[in-house]
């Protein structure tokens, strides 16, 4: 199998998007739970975690790296929620 057809298999695969996503939330509800520790001890204030987070959202890079770093900081303000 050539790398452009295993590329698009793994694009194409359910079970690879499942483990991605399962992976993202992992690293989405670790982040927010230390994140709510640190506020609780009054470590952080919400307001220096979002614009820490409004920070990475606005952050450059390649494409395929920014839009995964807003899915994540998107997950975490969930999780903090």
């Amino acid at each position: 199998m050539s790398q452009s057809a295993f590329e698009q298999y793994l694009k194409n695969s359910d079970h690879f998007r499942d483990v991605i996503n399962t992976h993202r939330r992992a690293v989405a509800d670790t982040i927010a739970a230390v994140l709510a520790l640190l506020r609780d001890q009054d470590k952080v204030t919400d307001p220096m975690i979002y614009e820490a987070l409004k920070r990475l959202d606005e952050s450059a890079g390649p494409r395929s790296v920014v839009d995964e770093r807003r899915l994540i900081t998107a997950m975490i303000r969930d999780g903090l929620k």
